[in-house]
């Protein structure tokens, strides 16, 4: 049985510069990072929404509220992760001499 060869191809051609300064691509990143921050808080006040709605006894399905409750609490465990991360990057460089 023959195998045929891959083309080899360049994939440094399909790579462009972002466009636009520095301060536009910082500011799209804090756009970004405020964004999920958002996301994140209001699936935990949706969380908390059902959870109160259960407690009254007005939620149509348990398995919804705690379905919402952990993604909740995934969403964030991963942002707290990310932190973590982002403070030991930065603490690295900052022990850096220069």
């Amino acid at each position: 049985m023959r195998i045929p060869s891959v083309p080899v191809t360049s994939t440094t051609s399909s790579i462009t510069p972002a466009s636009g300064s520095v301060e536009n691509r910082g500011k799209s990143f804090v756009k970004t990072i405020s964004e999920a921050v958002s996301q994140v808080n209001n699936m935990q006040l949706e969380s908390a929404t059902s959870g109160k709605q259960l407690g009254v006894g007005s939620a149509q399905s348990l398995h919804k509220v705690v379905l919402e409750a952990e993604e909740a609490s995934l969403s964030m465990q991963m942002v707290v992760s990310l932190r973590n991360k982002a403070l030991d990057a930065y603490q690295e460089v900052m022990r850096m001499q220069v």
